[in-house]
């Protein structure tokens, strides 16, 4: 699964989940009473209120997160996959870039992977992490590797000519990085194999599968 800022996770089989925008969605209301708190008084007791005011704004944002979160890791985990792959990022590094701090706050990819991470766990299942250097600029089919700004939603090859989703592309990238990594763990004696990812259109049409509630036509759902 590739994380992302366009959507939360993309998933190699064409599946693209988007975490609802909880800060964001209160940003206002947030800046609104930030600027309350400025104007009154340091020490009063409306400015206290304020304060408190707002500091139950940003925990009700928390708890709905962490509920999103622990929900989507359950689906993912009574999914029927053997392991998954996610990228090792470097979480601190990219929150230095204030121009993506904002969006890499409300994403919560820590939160989640630690989720998923003790779920998976405890369920006998696997998390790998692979190196996310340039998974979002090789093309899946070829392997060649290309500039592609933020700003660029499809990923276009220049040699072979392939496009699809840059978040899928990624994630089917970050598949087979993770697929080479387990391939060593099995050769050391162990059985088990990865299970094949159900596609999106069979994600769409099997109405019991645990991811199914958080897919649309659009590829995006909102709790």
């Amino acid at each position: 699964m590739d994380l992302g800022l366009n959507s939360f996770i993309a998933l190699s089989g064409g599946t693209k989940i988007q975490k609802p925008k909880f800060m964001r969605e209160k940003r206002k209301r947030i800046a609104r009473w930030q600027r309350i708190i400025a104007r009154r008084n340091k020490g009063s007791k409306r400015r206290e209120k304020a304060k408190e005011r707002l500091q139950i704004i940003y925990e009700h944002s928390k708890n709905q997160s962490n509920d999103y979160l622990h929900k989507l890791s359950h689906a993912l985990v009574s999914s029927g996959y053997t392991s998954f792959v996610v990228e090792g990022l470097h979480i601190q590094n990219m929150m230095k870039d204030h121009k993506l701090a904002g969006s890499v706050q409300d994403a919560s990819w820590n939160r989640f992977i630690q989720l998923l991470s003790y779920k998976a766990e405890s369920a006998g299942l696997r998390v790998v992490k692979v190196n996310p250097r340039n998974t979002s600029k090789e093309c899946s089919n070829c392997g060649n590797v290309q500039d592609m700004p933020l700003s660029e939603r499809t990923y276009v090859c220049n040699r072979c000519g392939i496009s699809m989703d840059r978040d899928i592309n990624a994630a089917i990238n970050i598949l087979k990085r993770g697929r080479a990594g387990l391939a060593r763990i099995y050769a050391q004696g162990e059985s088990v194999r990865p299970q094949r990812e159900a596609t999106l259109d069979e994600l769409r049409t099997d109405k019991t599968h645990p991811l199914q509630n958080y897919i649309n036509a659009e590829e995006a759902h909102t709790l």
